[in-house]
């Protein structure tokens, strides 16, 4: 009987996370995609970004390089959030 009531509530534990991580995906989705809409929709279209493949040392250069034209307003933590993201996504 106490087994059977352990499985049955980290079953619920698991589901009420499960429905959790799904409300916060439809609910814009993750920090650093936040930040990498918002900061690089700035200057292009953010197709032009995820249609590209690179490593992570491909996207850490890029990212690097969009810092210095944008004048600043990517931030250092901005930017890590931002290569990390896109490496998951859109890495080779």
């Amino acid at each position: 009987m106490n087994k059977l009531l352990v499985i049955v509530a980290v079953g619920m534990f698991l589901v009420a996370a499960m429905a959790a991580a799904g409300a916060a995906v439809k609910a814009g989705g993750s920090q650093p995609q936040a930040i990498f809409e918002a900061k690089c929709s700035q200057c292009h279209d953010l197709n032009r970004t995820l249609s590209k493949r690179k490593s992570a040392a491909g996207w850490q250069e890029t990212v690097s390089r969009m810092q210095h034209h944008s004048g600043g307003s990517i931030t250092d933590a901005e930017a890590e959030l931002i290569i990390k993201y896109l490496t998951e996504i859109r890495g080779s």
